[in-house]
């Protein structure tokens, strides 16, 4: 008798144990994407408003890839959900990284779709213009001519191309790194606004207006615009010595192009997106540490030098880049301000900072 009394009493306990962990996980849910409402909401009508674009013939996303980010997603969260039992705080922790890096990788691939319909929508019609600006800047000199004496030997090609290479996979740890910081409550949300705007401003909307392919396509669009055969020579020669991802990316992108493929997002060059997000991964770098600032102010440094001569952008390209950045940093910063102040915005907060430390 005393022994199904005790199973009873063992197996209510445990019902409790399982109702009570279950309501607290919903809970702690709930708090992380209250602590997140408006990013996410402008990061899913951005992610909708270019799905959309397939309603009008245009391009979408490549919806292959996002359907592999979000199995990747929900398996991960899923495999968070047994560590909630043991700890709160550590499921959490890991949740919030997740959701960040969630958040900007769901801004890249819409990005992607938005950035395959430039041409359909206005057709590039701005490379002379911004090759003559380039010289106008520059004395009458191309910038490429500029930089070549003192930077644009062979093996500094293939040092400045092994960069670009890296700027990719920096950009995922930034995000990761992003999610993992925990003294800096802010610094999450003004990344991923300032990510979104400088997409939506400069990626998008300016790169439309000012459609252009880059000195590397300029030739396909005007053969007589030979101001960029030489540095395209010289590219040839340091990828015989060297091999350079950069000459191999060009001839991808426009086999794309021609044969309609939306894989890596289209081409543009008006402004520069590698620019922007280089300057964006700096200013967070500077919020984290001093010594991480100043190496990935070095590093957004040679991504501009790269750009010009890897062929991908005009100065001008870069230069608007940069602006946009810092444009788009400090708009992120006063959004996450104004939300600060909000009695709401700071309870969730409170709360998100309160489990995570459990």
């Amino acid at each position: 008798m005393s022994l199904s009394v005790s199973i009873s009493i063992n197996r209510q306990d445990a019902c409790h144990a399982l109702v009570n962990w279950w309501r607290s996980m919903m809970r702690d849910i709930t708090v992380l994407l209250k602590a997140y409402q408006l990013p996410l909401a402008m990061v899913a009508l951005y992610l909708a408003a270019a799905f959309s674009l397939s309603l009008f013939g245009l391009h979408s996303p490549p919806v292959r890839l996002l359907f592999g980010v979000a199995y990747a997603f929900i398996a991960i969260f899923i495999m968070i959900i047994p560590i909630s039992w043991f700890s709160a705080g550590t499921a959490l922790r890991l949740a919030n990284i997740m959701l960040v890096v969630c958040m900007m990788v769901s801004i890249k691939i819409a990005a992607l779709g938005f950035k395959a319909n430039i041409p359909l929508l206005n057709p590039w019609a701005w490379d002379l213009d911004l090759a003559a600006f380039d010289r106008m800047l520059h004395a009458g000199m191309d910038p490429w001519r500029l930089l070549m004496p003192p930077v644009g030997q062979e093996i500094t090609l293939k040092i400045l191309d092994m960069a670009y290479s890296l700027w990719f996979p920096l950009l995922l740890i930034s995000w990761f790194l992003v999610g993992v910081v925990r003294h800096h409550d802010n610094l999450k949300t003004q990344y991923v606004l300032a990510f979104l705007l400088a997409w939506v401003i400069g990626g998008n909307l300016l790169a439309t207006m000012f459609s252009s392919v880059g000195p590397v396509f300029v030739g396909n669009l005007h053969p007589d615009a030979g101001n960029y055969s030489e540095l395209l020579r010289r590219l040839a020669h340091a990828d015989a010595l060297y091999g350079l991802t950069a000459t191999e990316l060009h001839s991808i992108l426009w086999r794309q192009y021609e044969a309609g493929m939306n894989i890596f997002g289209g081409i543009s060059a008006f402004p520069s997106m590698h620019n922007a997000l280089a300057v964006l991964m700096a200013l967070v770098a500077w919020r984290i540490h001093r010594l991480l600032g100043i190496a990935m102010t070095i590093f957004a440094a040679m991504i501009y030098i790269g750009s010009i001569l890897l062929a991908w952008h005009y100065a001008a390209d870069g230069m608007a880049g940069i602006v946009i950045a810092l444009a788009s940093w400090h708009m992120a910063g006063w959004i996450t301000r104004r939300l600060d102040r909000k009695p709401q915005a700071r309870r969730y907060r409170a709360l998100l900072r309160a489990v995570a430390n459990r």
